[in-house]
């Protein structure tokens, strides 16, 4: 299922993943606190911010 997901964000949506890192800093770009990625029992995770 993962894989799957992969492919679409890839070609119908024109995304990518991203490293945490990379993350981080789009988050805080946007003036964000950066709390991290919150596992799921699915192939996905949720990434958590927050407004200072």
């Amino acid at each position: 299922m993962s894989k799957m997901i992969d492919l679409t964000m890839l070609g119908m949506l024109n995304g990518r993943e991203r490293t945490e890192t990379e993350m981080r800093s789009l988050f805080e770009g946007a003036g964000l606190i950066y709390d991290g990625p919150v596992p799921t029992p699915t192939p996905i995770s949720i990434v958590e911010a927050r407004v200072p």
